[in-house]
């Protein structure tokens, strides 16, 4: 079952200076990431409970560019960095792969994944992926293995306490996609993860919105100046903010 939005693959010039950037003008902790050796890629996180921001860098381009996060993430930095994916998290891969292409989907996968830590632990997932991979292309899906460090109980419930120094408790509540083609790609979530959009009337406009789990998605068209993802984060402390930085624009929301 897919229960929500896992987390959206941001990619950077630079981790530090990424990091140094979120905790500077969103406020937000960051914590270690590690290295995917076989991927040419490295990252550091931005926990959001259970959801996260994953900032991701290129390490070895020739190795990227043969990678299944490498291409988008390549792709993200050609374009002046931003989100390059995203995920959504399934409790059950295999079965929700199964019944996806049942219904016609072409989705890929169960493919293992892993990360290796600063600490030298290893972090290890399953992953489905679709043919082609960007923020106007539909997410891919993760489960991840729950013996891994990062998804073992005691981690998980000093992530839901844990308060981020100027915001206190933060949630990832929803992302909003600026694309060319919203009925496409509205389609193709159809199609290939068997999720359903409803149009909204919203200033500018209209949005296909998709609920999923404690979160939404919006798909609307793209306008000449505006990022392509707007990232919402609902948080305890601070104000209410709107920035934009790391080639997204993150919605601040003080949560009363």
């Amino acid at each position: 079952m897919i229960a929500g939005i896992d987390h959206l693959v941001i990619a950077v010039r630079d981790l530090a200076e990424a990091g140094a950037t979120v905790v500077r003008e969103l406020g937000l902790d960051i914590s270690a990431g590690g290295r995917h050796v076989q991927l040419g890629t490295a990252n550091v996180l931005v926990w959001l409970g259970d959801s996260y921001l994953e900032l991701l860098e290129v390490t070895d381009p020739p190795l990227a560019a043969r990678s299944w996060i490498g291409v988008p993430a390549l792709a993200s930095l050609e374009a002046g960095g931003g989100l390059a994916t995203y995920a959504l998290a399934s409790d059950a891969l295999a079965t929700d792969l199964r019944l996806l292409r049942e219904r016609g989907s072409t989705m890929d996968g169960p493919l293992p994944g892993e990360r290796l830590r600063p600490d030298g632990q290893s972090e290890r997932w399953q992953l489905g992926l679709p043919a082609e991979l960007g923020p106007d292309r539909p997410p891919f899906l993760i489960e991840h293995d729950l013996e891994s460090p990062d998804w073992r109980a005691d981690a998980r419930l000093e992530r839901a306490a844990h308060r981020h120094a100027a915001r206190g408790r933060a949630r990832l509540a929803r992302l909003d996609l600026a694309v060319e083609a919203p009925a496409s790609l509205a389609a193709a979530f159809s199609r290939e993860l068997g999720i359903s959009t409803v149009t909204a009337d919203v200033p500018g406009g209209q949005r296909r919105q998709a609920a999923l789990g404690p979160h939404a998605v919006g798909i609307a068209r793209s306008a000449i100046g505006r990022p392509a993802a707007t990232i919402s984060i609902a948080c305890d402390g601070g104000s209410g903010r709107e920035v934009e930085v790391l080639g997204c624009r993150f919605v601040l929301q003080r949560r009363d």
